[in-house]
């Protein structure tokens, strides 16, 4: 599925899987996929009207989730149903858009669409929009570039 996805929509679901682990989610979720889209893409996150941080996020996430025990991140950790359509969702709209990669502001786009899912929640209670998500969604064209990218990984390279 991720291989007509962008290096920075693929980092972003790296991160993800990351953060599931390190709090020992046995799946990942949105607000997963949203820190990911934090460190990965801050830009677009703010673009949206978003003004959320990796703590308020992990804050949030703690009241659907109880940590446990650090996952491995060679173990494979499956996705929640909401994640699932938000992934369905990302290519889904980057095809019809007629861009050769799901690029992240398709990712947002579909995480913002997903109604009721915890990131959706933590994106619009900290001023995140869906018409913003669209018109940042309508700015894409059809390049593979993700000039925003910046990525602020969750662990270190020693």
């Amino acid at each position: 599925m991720f291989d007509l996805w962008s290096e920075a929509s693929r980092r972003v679901v790296f991160a993800a899987r990351f953060e599931a682990g390190s709090v020992g989610c046995p799946l990942i979720d949105t607000e997963h996929l949203l820190l990911g889209m934090v460190r990965v893409d801050p830009a677009s996150v703010r673009a949206i009207g978003a003004n959320v941080s990796i703590q308020q996020i992990k804050t949030r996430a703690q009241e659907w989730h109880v940590d446990g025990k650090s996952i491995p991140t060679f173990e494979d950790l499956a996705t929640t149903e909401d994640l699932a359509r938000v992934f369905e969702r990302a290519t889904v709209e980057a095809k019809a858009a007629g861009c050769r990669v799901v690029r992240t502001e398709h990712v947002l786009f579909a995480l913002m669409s997903e109604t009721g899912c915890h990131a959706a929640v933590i994106l619009e209670e900290r001023g995140g929009r869906l018409a913003n998500a669209i018109s940042l969604l309508r700015s894409v064209d059809g390049s593979t570039g993700q000039a925003s990218m910046e990525f602020d990984p969750p662990f270190t390279f020693d």
